[in-house]
C-alpha cells in the first residue's frame, strides 16, 4: 500500500511540476500565434501598425520563455519575470485601445490612455526593479473596467474577455507573493482571453474560410 501511494504521489508530482507548466506554455503560445495570424491576415489586412499585434506577441514571448524553466538554470529567471509582468500589464491595455479605436467609442487621444498607463507602469517596473502594486492596479483595473463597460454596449466577446482577465487577475495574480509562482494557471486562462479578444475585434474573423485551421497548420 505504501509503495502504491508513493508511486501515485511521484506521478502526481511529475504531472504538476513538468506536464502542467509545459502544457500551459505550449497552449498559450499556440493560441496566441493563431490569434496573431488571424488578426494580421483577416482583421488588420496585413497592416502591422495595430496594437493588438504586440499584445499577442507578448503572450507568445512569455509563453516561450516559460519553457526555459526546464534549463535548470537561473540565468533566464530575470527574463521570465520581465515577460510575465509585461504580459500582465501590457496585453490587456493594448487590446482595449485597439477595441476603442476600432469601434470609435472615444476620440483617439482618449483611446490611447490605457496603453499610456500600461507603458508607464512597465517602464517603472524596469527602472525600479520591483512591482508597484498601486500602479499595477491602476493600469489593470482601468483597462478591465473599460473593456467590460464598453464591451457590454458593443460586443459580448469584449465583455467576456474583460471578465476572464478580471477573474484571472484578482483570483490568481494580484496577491501573488512570488513572481512566476502561479504563471501556469494565469497562462491557461490567458489562452481563453486571447481568443475572446480576437473575436471582440472581429466576430467573423474565424469564418473567413472553412479550411482555415488546416491552412494555419500548413496542411
Amino acid at each position: 500500500m505504501r509503495k502504491a501511494n508513493s508511486v501515485v504521489a511521484t506521478t502526481s508530482g511529475i504531472f504538476q511540476r513538468y506536464v502542467v507548466p509545459c502544457w500551459s506554455s505550449v497552449q498559450l503560445s499556440l493560441v496566441a500565434a493563431f490569434c496573431l495570424k488571424v488578426y494580421y491576415e483577416h482583421v488588420a489586412n496585413r497592416d502591422a501598425r495595430h496594437l493588438a499585434h504586440f499584445s499577442y506577441l507578448i503572450m507568445i514571448a512569455n509563453a516561450c520563455a516559460g519553457l526555459l524553466r526546464y534549463t535548470n538554470d537561473d540565468t533566464y529567471c530575470d527574463l521570465r519575470i520581465l515577460l510575465d509582468y509585461g504580459q500582465l500589464v501590457l496585453a490587456l491595455p493594448l487590446i482595449v485601445t485597439e477595441f476603442l479605436l476600432k469601434n470609435e467609442v472615444v476620440p483617439a487621444e482618449v483611446a490611447y490612455i490605457p496603453t499610456g498607463i500600461a507603458f508607464a507602469t512597465f517602464l517603472m517596473f524596469i527602472f525600479l526593479e520591483y512591482k508597484r502594486q498601486d500602479l499595477t492596479d491602476l493600469n489593470v483595473i482601468t483597462s478591465i473596467l473599460c473593456y467590460i463597460i464598453v464591451g457590454y454596449a458593443y460586443s459580448l466577446y469584449a465583455f467576456v474577455a474583460g471578465l476572464i482577465f478580471g477573474l484571472n487577475y484578482f483570483l490568481i495574480k494580484r496577491r501573488e507573493e512570488c513572481f512566476l509562482k502561479k504563471a501556469n494557471q494565469f497562462n491557461l486562462l490567458m489562452s481563453a482571453f486571447a481568443l475572446m479578444s480576437l473575436l471582440s475585434l472581429d466576430p467573423n474573423c474565424l469564418n473567413v474560410s472553412d479550411d482555415y485551421p488546416q491552412e494555419f497548420l500548413g496542411e
